[in-house]
């Protein structure tokens, strides 16, 4: 019966999804708007029919969504582009960082919170999480492009700055001071594994082909591929990486074999669905009702707009730094607004230490539910005005 109930809710989350997808699509905007307002509708916030908890077999099921969205995109990435741009990605994750840590503290010191939870607010706003602008400019056939790639980059890169930047955060709320011996292992074994993984795994590509595509297995190549793609994001998660980020370091090594490109469109079905489980699912949790209160207001509006500037003006400098011209500097800038599951997971090890409070946590609640429904139509109305000025020129 249970299990019954649980198909009726996903049945009924799903139809919701599809038909707000269709309507904004209609409306000229990105059908991943009409996942997240699916899942404000059925989820906690209304109706309270569909609630994945974390944990849950529906949780894992909708991650699984987003590590399959991510190793997707890795295979319709041009490998070589991305190797090619790996410099002018340091650059820019580099100034985006710091100018997100730094807009973080400030936050902090004006809402008059001690050092320790300054550094640690700064902490928050350093994560990324590119799946939505990722599905947004999947749709809009935009991913391959010099911002696409430029994202993607960023966005790895970021990841393990993210992640040093924790330990060093952790290192001050625990210790005092900061550990620079924790600080050089996490780096260097982070970055090392993401590079091991996509120069070995794409050395190895067109052999891999042969050997999955040899096999009498039903389906062995989609399947076989997608295998690895998960393998890798679980060896990701066990160093301290995000998942998604080894799955899509598998995708893109195994896109250096143009052949794999049959992959990406067997698995591209199953890569929709579940991702569109994962933006329900992701909104569905969210209480709008108690991240609203009167009190917070002051504390959001503060949070999100240092938030916001931050990634606007590390990207978008940093883009034109590189060589980007300023429309696609500026979508680079948008598109690195979203923040999900690290800036939760680093708010939730803050307030397990003592140092994020919650007005800051649902700040950060708040900022994951601003930042899901304006940055798909703001990319698209980016592109809009650049197609107007490319048309009057």
């Amino acid at each position: 019966m249970a299990f019954t109930e649980f198909l009726i809710a996903l049945v009924v989350a799903l139809i919701v999804a599809k038909i707000l997808e269709e309507v904004f699509v209609r409306l000229g905007l990105p059908p991943v708007i009409g996942d997240i307002v699916a899942g404000i509708i059925v989820g906690r916030s209304f109706l309270g029919i569909f609630v994945p908890e974390e944990g849950t077999a529906t949780d894992a099921l909708a991650w699984l969504g987003v590590v399959l969205l991510l190793f997707y995109a890795g295979l319709e990435t041009d490998y070589r582009s991305f190797i090619g741009g790996i410099r002018r990605f340091i650059v820019v994750s580099l100034l985006d960082v710091s100018l997100a840590f730094i807009n973080g503290f400030i936050v902090g010191w004006i809402l008059g919170y001690p050092l320790n939870q300054s550094v640690f607010i700064g902490t928050i706003l350093v994560a990324t999480s590119v799946s939505l602008t990722v599905k947004t400019l999947l749709d809009l056939g935009k991913l391959d492009t010099d911002e696409g790639l430029t994202i993607l980059g960023v966005a790895v890169l970021d990841d393990i700055q993210g992640l040093i930047v924790l330990v060093a955060a952790l290192s001050v709320v625990v210790y005092g001071v900061i550990n620079i011996k924790d600080i050089a292992f996490v780096a260097l074994s982070a970055f090392l594994f993401w590079l091991s993984a996509v120069i070995v795994i794409g050395r190895l590509s067109s052999g891999i082909f042969k050997v999955f595509s040899r096999l009498h297995i039903d389906n062995a190549l989609p399947i076989l591929s997608i295998i690895l793609g998960l393998l890798v994001a679980a060896l990701a998660g066990i160093i301290g990486l995000s998942p998604i980020v080894g799955a899509y370091a598998a995708g893109l090594a195994l896109a250096r074999c143009r052949r794999f490109q049959i992959v990406s469109e067997k698995i591209k079905v199953i890569v929709d669905l579940l991702a569109t489980l994962f933006f329900v699912a992701s909104s569905a949790r969210i209480a709008i009702e108690v991240a609203l209160k009167p009190e917070y207001v002051w504390s959001y509006a503060l949070f999100i707009g240092f938030a916001l500037l931050g990634k606007t003006l590390g990207n978008t400098l940093g883009s034109r730094i590189v060589g980007l011209p300023w429309n696609k500097a500026l979508i680079v800038g948008v598109g690195m607004w979203p923040r999900a599951e690290v800036a939760l997971i680093a708010a939730t090890i803050g307030m397990a230490h003592g140092v994020v409070s919650t007005p800051i946590y649902f700040a950060t609640v708040m900022l994951i539910i601003v930042t899901s429904i304006i940055v798909p139509p703001t990319i698209k109305l980016l592109y809009r005005m650049q197609e107007s000025k490319s048309h009057t020129s």
